[in-house]
């Protein structure tokens, strides 16, 4: 929104998200209106701002039964509403032995996943995917679990610099670099 309906020089200029997180509830309705205009109304209009604006945000009506709660969220404000910082993202873990030959685990543990998001993995020549699809769908959290985790097998083929890269629907990307030496692979053995 602007102070002043000019791209050029528009004064105070505000930004509105109601997209902050999967888990939370958007609202039904949104008005932009005036500062100090239509409160202590239910229904509050529509109204040019004429340098003062102000908004109204409306929820579904709903009953809650005692010791329940609703979480709902918007943001509003002088600087850019973005998504919250952990709806999709994800932390890339790689484990076990890379030696050549040997199987290593490629994990990603999900915080709050968005809706319909998958992982796709992405292995250099050097490196195969032994066990989990290419893309694979982040599973929705269940009651009380706080991460969703997906998980490939690969395996070392050749000695050299490795790049994994998984990347996300929501346009996230990851990468981690394996550097296998030969005396590295001696030296496990």
């Amino acid at each position: 929104m602007l102070q002043r309906p000019d791209l050029k020089n528009p004064m105070f200029v505000s930004h509105l998200t109601v997209n902050v997180g999967s888990r939370f509830e958007k609202p039904k309705k949104i008005v932009l209106t005036r500062h100090g205009f239509g409160f202590n109304n239910w229904e509050m209009p529509a109204m040019a701002s004429m340098g003062d604006s102000a908004i109204g945000v409306y929820w579904d009506i709903k009953e809650l039964k005692a010791g329940t709660q609703r979480e709902v969220r918007y943001a509003y404000g002088e600087g850019i509403a973005v998504p919250a910082d952990s709806e999709g993202r994800f932390d890339l873990s790689l484990g076990g032995s890379f030696e050549p030959g040997k199987v290593f685990t490629i994990s990603a543990a999900v915080a709050d996943p968005a809706a319909g998001q998958s992982l796709a993995l992405e292995l250099p020549p050097g490196i195969e995917r032994i066990d989990g699809k290419q893309i694979q769908p982040v599973a929705p959290l269940s009651d009380g679990q706080e991460l969703s985790t997906v998980l490939w097998k690969a395996r070392v083929l050749k000695t050299g610099d490795h790049t994994v890269r998984v990347r996300s629907s929501n346009g996230i990307t990851q990468t981690k670099l394996i550097s296998i030496t030969l005396a590295a692979a001696a030296s496990k053995s």
